[in-house]
């Protein structure tokens, strides 16, 4: 299954190189960061993510809530948002 990533607009509409700073500011643990970074800036889809970690995809998912939110604050503090 390759469904393309569903990412909200105010990540959308960051830069590559700005979102890969923000997710590096963000200090996430080992999987939060390898889900973070596939998913925003390589565009793998969460199930595929979760085979390569050795996760379930509903798992990756409810990661995903606290990666989005983290990774918008840490967007806006370094002023990549409006």
């Amino acid at each position: 299954m390759n469904a393309r990533p569903r990412i909200s607009d105010a990540l959308e509409s960051l830069l590559y190189d700005e979102c890969e700073n923000a997710i590096k500011q963000a200090r996430f643990g080992q999987i939060d960061n390898i889900i973070a970074r596939r998913y925003l800036l390589e565009r793998v889809a969460q199930i595929d993510i979760a085979a390569e970690i050795g996760y379930t995809r509903s798992a990756v998912s409810r990661r995903m809530p606290y990666i989005m939110e983290r990774l918008e604050e840490v967007a806006g503090r370094l002023g990549y948002l409006d």
